[in-house]
């Protein structure tokens, strides 16, 4: 699903890191800097069901 969501909009993924614990997983995700809106990607990742928490770290701005 969170692939589904990146396709969506456009982002082209350079790296991606997925590691669980138990009943938790998480998802480390690298990508291209010409992504369109991403905070609009932000919010569609967070309104999938069973995201307990997203964040953008680095934010390039042209």
């Amino acid at each position: 699903r969170l692939n589904e969501v990146l396709a969506r909009h456009s982002v082209n993924i350079a790296a991606q890191y997925y590691e669980t614990h138990a009943d938790v997983g998480y998802v480390v995700l690298d990508a291209d800097a010409s992504a369109t809106d991403s905070q609009s990607v932000l919010e569609d990742i967070r309104a999938l069901d069973g995201t307990i928490r997203a964040r953008l770290l680095y934010e390039y701005k042209i």
